[in-house]
């Protein structure tokens, strides 16, 4: 083996020392560091989450008081019955008071077969020309929504009298419904 100088050996003893170290950073002192990293950033995102978190729970009044308020709203559009015929009796009811309403008269009403939270009803009455625009506007205003499917007008004395302001409506409605707790 070749001897080396003095100086030389030195040298080659402070290299081995250096890699020494540098082996026992690399191996034990770099992953003990870097778990602190990787900790403070999960830490970083664990407080982003609280803090989400408690922001929400925070918020968990005004949402309350905003799910009630969109509750009241959809039951001003909604007729609320325990089932479908009721829904369709309401329905009913509420044309033939809107009828009366205008000081018409009412010959005949009927609930209709519905489909799929929707309940029908038709009512049949005699008014006058503007008493029908009057009817639909106040159908057109009152909650819950109405939808009109279809209106039958007939004037059978206008023929022999053109100055007859009397028809026949028949008018078909619908309206959404839920079920009543």
């Amino acid at each position: 083996m070749i001897m080396l100088a003095e100086r030389g050996s030195r040298f080659a003893a402070i290299a081995i020392l250096i890699g020494i170290i540098a082996a026992i950073m690399g191996l034990f002192i770099y992953p003990i560091t870097m778990g602190f990293s990787d900790r403070a950033g999960r830490f970083t995102e664990l407080l982003a989450t609280y803090q989400s978190n408690s922001a929400r729970i925070d918020s968990l009044p005004e949402l309350s008081r905003e799910a009630e308020r969109q509750s009241k709203l959809l039951s001003s559009l909604l007729i609320a019955a325990p089932d479908q015929e009721q829904a369709g009796e309401t329905l009913r009811e509420q044309i033939e008071n809107a009828v009366e309403a205008i000081k018409g008269e009412v010959r005949a009403s009927e609930v209709l077969a519905g489909e799929g939270g929707w309940a029908r009803a038709a009512v049949a009455c005699r008014i006058s020309h503007s008493q029908l625009a009057a009817l639909l506007t106040e159908l057109q205003r009152q909650r819950p929504f109405i939808v009109v499917e279809a209106v039958s007008v007939t004037a059978e004395g206008a023929l022999n009298n053109y100055q007859l302001d009397e028809l026949d409506v028949r008018i078909e409605t619908s309206a959404p419904f839920t079920l009543a707790q």
